[in-house]
């Protein structure tokens, strides 16, 4: 069965929340209990993939990724969003060419940040 969590910065403390979404701007949070509606930032809001990175973290929506472009010869920084027209999430283009890269386990994908606390990471 496939995991369907999110994640958000809390608007208190700027902290991360992983759980499961209760409205625009609330997380139910996993890890504490006691507290499960965690108020977050909305822009900060982001589903998780189901796919892992190449060291076992899993990627997010707005995640910056680093991976190898075989066709380009160079290693690439883009961003992870949803693509509507395909349906999946994929690495956001960062040149003028366009084209998305779908987050697959066929690339070997590594996380490096996300576009919330490292925006300068995109190249």
């Amino acid at each position: 069965m496939r995991t369907i969590k999110f994640r958000g910065k809390r608007i208190d403390d700027g902290k991360w929340i992983y759980g499961y979404l209760a409205g625009t701007d609330s997380i139910n949070n996993i890890d504490e209990v006691a507290y499960p509606n965690e108020d977050v930032a909305p822009e900060t809001i982001g589903q998780f993939t189901g796919m892992l990175d190449k060291n076992g973290k899993e990627i997010y929506e707005g995640d910056i990724v680093r991976y190898y472009d075989d066709i380009e010869d160079e290693l690439v920084s883009s961003h992870v969003i949803y693509h509507k027209e395909s349906c999946s999430f994929c690495a956001a283009p960062t040149k003028l060419c366009g084209d998305y890269i779908g987050i697959t386990a066929y690339w070997q994908f590594e996380v490096i940040g996300n576009i919330h606390d490292k925006p300068e990471l995109i190249k």
